[in-house]
């Protein structure tokens, strides 16, 4: 009369920033998880935060990479391309140039994603190596920018996880992206400030 099973390759990790401020079994209150997780804004007004930034913290893949999406646009990157989700298995996600920055980025819900996504990582390297990235009927030239890859989780610290001919892959959390948001509102910055704090988003 019992139910016996195994555990394997338990791996420690960091709590994420957006459930520290939790007391002990909130989770618990099922019809209240979406609602306690929260992205707080230090300083802005709270009104100011799309409904979507909390439900980044609990939703399933595709729901985050289209959060992801709009979050960037929602910073001030104009110049973006999702990619379908139907067409872009061992691809990027997306592609987008702000100014001198280019960028393929992917976003991601995998944990071992260093090693899940080394080939698609490669890929991204191999593309971004070219003078220009055609995406439909545009192509943007990419050669003398700043290019990086941006793996976009759920992580809570920035990683440089390598650097390939100069091109800087690189670990972005959703919540640095959401500073970035309301940093945007409490200050004046406009399109090369933002591209300067993107480039090197700490």
């Amino acid at each position: 009369d019992a139910i016996r099973f195994d555990v394997s390759d338990l791996r420690e990790i960091e709590c994420p920033q957006q459930y520290k401020g939790h007391l002990n079994g909130w989770h618990l209150n099922k019809s209240n998880a979406i609602a306690t997780i929260e992205i707080k804004p230090s300083k802005s007004n709270a009104n100011l935060q799309p409904a979507f930034f909390s439900e980044m913290a609990v939703c399933n893949w595709q729901l985050f990479e289209d959060h992801c999406f709009h979050l960037l646009r929602l910073i001030g990157i104009h110049d973006i391309h999702k990619f379908p989700q139907s067409d872009n298995r061992g691809k990027a996600d997306g592609f987008f140039k702000l100014s001198s920055l280019s960028v393929l980025y992917d976003a991601t819900l995998e944990n071992d994603f260093v090693t899940q996504k080394e080939t698609q990582v490669d890929n991204n390297i191999n593309q971004l190596k070219g003078d220009k990235i055609k995406i439909g009927q545009q192509s943007y030239t990419v050669k003398e920018t700043n290019r990086q890859v941006w793996i976009i989780t759920r992580g809570s610290n920035v990683h440089h996880i390598r650097t390939e001919d100069h091109i800087k892959v690189k670990e972005i959390p959703f919540s640095k992206l959401i500073e970035v948001y309301h940093q945007r509102l409490l200050s004046e910055i406009g399109i090369e400030d933002l591209w300067d704090i993107l480039k090197d988003l700490k």
